[in-house]
């Protein structure tokens, strides 16, 4: 049916699971006044938001049919699909695609980069509502995208990421999609086993006195490495790193393990802190500082309390490595946008065949 015919316009919201959604239903909240604002239509706008995995298909059909069907099952008058599916048209990322005929468009979020997701996201709503109504000079452009017209079936227009840090955004957009913040509160086995290391070293008289000697730029040292190892080890031992097997283009295999390493890089350095900060208050509260002036020396003060928690969490969290094995793989393998991808597939195929 035509939108507006009964005096009513609903918009329908599908969006990928995680962050997408959390998005899609955060500006919902503010969208229905700015539609009303910015396209004076004699219609109440609806706004339905659904959550919903796509098909692993970075050009967009499959997305779609999909979309195509249940915005037929649902009534919608538009749909709008938002995805954490990195796109890319050639080499260029792809924020935006539209079928006007079909009232159908796709949004890319990690094309729209890590900050101020929310603002440029409803920006990029409003652009597109504009466009699947013909009336594109009613709404503001999305920044930093560029408008084309591509000779593809189903897409009438494309928005492409421009400039020298589309690429940039889009790999910042893919490692917040990943959500690293919740990653490191699932990794809750590693932190009780790093807990108890750290628990052990910091009673460790002989710790108290290698603590004692180093500085700032050793400390700051074993810390680059206890990460570097935790996030090597967690690679190997749950198999997250893509490999060159054809499924997935070469660039593209590179970017999805460069945003994993990145994903686990801040997972473990939020784990990391939060230990340090632990390991601080333990050695506050149980190690006596005439104890400790007795091993070390006379100069013990609170600064020999935060090197010995920072010591003391470098080698928790390389300790901490073997409790990642106890973790659940799928979880884990939740970092890599390699396995998603294969994981959509697999789903895709199973429900086709």
């Amino acid at each position: 049916r035509r939108p507006g015919a009964d005096g009513e316009i609903t918009l329908g919201l599908l969006a990928d699971p995680n962050l997408p959604h959390q998005v899609a239903k955060a500006v919902a909240r503010r969208l229905r006044p700015e539609l009303e604002q910015h396209f004076h239509i004699p219609a109440r706008w609806n706004l339905a938001v659904e959550c919903d995995r796509f098909p692993a298909d970075e050009r967009g059909p499959e997305v779609g049919e999909a979309a195509r069907e249940r915005k037929k099952d649902e009534g919608w008058d538009l749909v709008v699909c938002v995805t954490d599916l990195p796109r890319h048209d050639g080499r260029r990322p792809v924020i935006v695609d539209v079928d006007i005929d079909g009232g159908i468009a796709l949004v890319s979020l990690p094309a729209l980069g890590a900050m101020s997701l929310k603002n440029r996201t409803l920006r990029g709503l409003l652009r597109v509502v504009a466009e699947l109504l013909s009336r594109g000079s009613s709404a503001p452009s999305i920044s930093g995208a560029e408008r084309v017209d591509p000779e593809e079936q189903g897409v009438d227009v494309r928005f492409i990421a421009r400039g020298p840090r589309a690429y940039l955004r889009l790999f910042a957009g893919m490692v917040r999609a990943n959500r690293p913040w919740s990653l490191a509160r699932r990794l809750y086995k590693v932190l009780v086993a790093a807990l108890g290391t750290g628990a052990y070293v910091i009673v460790n008289q002989g710790i108290w006195m290698l603590s004692s000697y180093l500085d700032a730029l050793r400390l700051g040292m074993a810390t680059m490495l206890s990460i570097g190892l935790m996030v090597a080890w967690i690679i190997a031992d749950h198999d997250l790193w893509e490999k060159s097997d054809g499924l997935f283009p070469r660039s593209r295999t590179r970017l999805y393990n460069a945003v994993t390493v990145a994903t686990l890089t801040i997972g473990i350095a939020v784990l990391y802190v939060a230990l340090f900060f632990v390991l601080l208050m333990g050695a506050s509260f149980v190690i006596d500082i005439e104890l400790m002036r007795e091993v070390t020396g006379p100069t013990v003060d609170g600064a020999s309390y935060l090197r010995l928690a920072w010591l003391g969490a470098s080698m928790a969290t390389i300790a901490g490595a073997l409790g990642s094995s106890l973790e659940n793989d799928d979880e884990i393998r939740e970092a890599a946008y390699g396995y998603r991808q294969r994981a959509r597939m697999e789903r895709h195929h199973k429900s086709r065949g």
